[in-house]
């Protein structure tokens, strides 16, 4: 084995040698490419050392805990995939970042490092822009599920972005920019999920969803606004069919892959089997949050005139999500009063 450093190469293994998907570490396939390469240099007589913070998590961090539960597992991987090497070490700690003089180099750090925050949503988790991968990294509880929803929107064929890694709760994606196209490519677009199944084998019942609506605002509304959401959602879900959908089909998260792009690409799904699945939901939510930016009123018109989904089934749903929004508003009181001149509006226009 040689010794001399200038012939040695430190590799990483998951997601730089293995290729995983959302972690499943039994069907990772090999980076064929990067393993010939390996193999090249292993027969020249370069010495190959494998590194790898697999375990990092499961673990608590204890590197020997990480070498017994998971050596033979990669060895067997290894062997299997023709991956010629020298040392395996479990001595890798976990982290979002890498730095030394082989990786990101000290001037690249220096020069061009920098983490921005993005602000989204309302949902709280930490999402960030990373200038030297040009990546955006996203910390959720639920990302296995939004992962697996953009796989499963990917094979049918819709735009979502790039995952590059996903490590524990953190994902590693593609950055993307504000979507600026026709808002009717959205709507054509969001309208085509209803030719597909919920994700879920057993759709939720629109009781259950009702139900969900009512209960984040059962403290802050009279007992006859209370009542007559029932009425309204009721109504309405008797037009709202179940479908492949988004879940959180806001205006934040419509994007698209250049900054005057007209693709059009989805980020941040709700694919919580809890809730009801369907595209006329979607269409709501995007009608309800681009009513709270009056800078975009032209737009309202424009869904309003769809006519795929009624006016009373748009309204009555933005009603609804109104509703769900309500615990995680920075405003309550604001969206509080928003609401409740929504509901005003409604029995005014079943009362004429």
């Amino acid at each position: 084995m040689s010794s001399d450093y200038t012939t040695t190469l430190v590799v990483d293994f998951d997601d730089t040698i293995a290729i995983t998907h959302n972690r499943d570490w039994a069907h990772a396939t090999p980076n064929t490419a990067l393993v010939n390469k390996l193999n090249q240099l292993y027969n020249d007589g370069w010495t190959i050392h494998i590194v790898t913070a697999r375990g990092q998590l499961s673990c608590a961090g204890d590197c020997e805990a990480a070498d017994r539960k998971y050596r033979s597992q990669i060895q067997s991987w290894l062997g299997e995939n023709g991956v010629k090497y020298h040392s395996l070490s479990f001595q890798k700690k976990l982290a979002a970042y890498y730095i030394d003089d082989k990786g990101i180099t000290p001037e690249q750090f220096v020069e061009s490092f920098e983490r921005k925050k993005l602000v989204g949503g309302w949902s709280g988790d930490d999402v960030y822009y990373d200038k030297v991968t040009h990546s955006v990294y996203k910390t959720s509880a639920k990302t296995p599920s939004v992962v697996r929803w953009f796989e499963a929107a990917a094979t049918l064929g819709y735009h979502v972005p790039h995952i590059h890694s996903v490590i524990g709760d953190t994902i590693r994606m593609q950055y993307l920019w504000e979507y600026f196209g026709n808002i009717q490519n959205v709507l054509d677009t969001v309208h085509s999920f209803s030719s597909y199944k919920p994700l879920h084998s057993q759709p939720v019942s629109g009781d259950l969803y009702i139900s969900r609506c009512r209960e984040r605002v059962k403290d802050v509304l009279s007992i006859g606004d209370y009542s007559f959401i029932y009425i309204l959602l009721n109504s309405a879900m008797l037009h709202t069919p179940p479908s492949f959908s988004h879940g959180d089909c806001s205006i934040g998260n419509i994007m698209s892959d250049t900054s005057t792009g007209e693709h059009v690409y989805f980020i941040d799904p709700l694919n919580d089997i809890t809730l009801y699945s369907s595209w006329v939901i979607d269409i709501a939510k995007l009608y309800t949050t681009i009513g709270l930016n009056s800078s975009m009123e032209p737009l309202l018109h424009i869904i309003e005139k769809d006519g795929r989904v009624s006016l009373d089934v748009l309204k009555a749903h933005e009603i609804g999500h109104l509703c769900r929004m309500y615990p995680y508003a920075h405003d309550k009181e604001s969206l509080l009063q928003h609401l409740k001149n929504k509901i005003d509006a409604a029995r005014q226009t079943i009362i004429g």
